[in-house]
């Protein structure tokens, strides 16, 4: 169950990119692997995937397409579980993935998010939004 693969879509992530994968690799569950695809990212986005041993798939900026994007990155993984974040959802402790993993010993999940909360710098709208938003809700819910 521990047979994590993390899925990220990249472009010219900066340092919430670099903040990510360092807090990725400090889990409880430390993930099997990260794939990231990138598209054409002309900043340190590679580099630092390099430096924490991801696999990267690059594509050609005009191919991003959120959903099919993020299918090729799963169809690279090798995990069991496969969690899906981008490039600056910097989890707030240790145990993302463990919780986010942890609802499936129930036989009836089929998937699960975790809550986004919004940065100090947003702006008003953006605060409201996400905060509007089903995964900004603090309560958890069972579809």
């Amino acid at each position: 169950m521990e047979n994590v693969s993390i899925v990220i879509p990249t472009l010219n992530g900066g340092s919430l990119f670099v903040e990510l994968l360092r807090r990725l690799r400090s889990q409880t569950i430390v993930p099997r692997e990260i794939v990231i695809v990138d598209s054409g990212s002309t900043d340190s986005t590679l580099a630092a995937a390099r430096e924490a041993n991801a696999t990267i798939l690059q594509i050609a900026p005009a191919d991003f397409d959120h959903g099919l994007t993020r299918n090729q990155g799963i169809e690279r993984s090798s995990g069991e579980m496969i969690v899906l974040m981008t490039q600056d959802a910097v989890p707030a402790n240790d145990r993302l993935i463990e919780r986010l993993i942890d609802p499936f010993k129930q036989p009836k999940i089929a998937g699960v998010f975790s809550r986004q909360i919004p940065r100090p710098e947003h702006d008003v709208i953006t605060t409201r939004n996400l905060s509007n938003w089903v995964t900004g809700q603090s309560q958890n819910r069972i579809s």
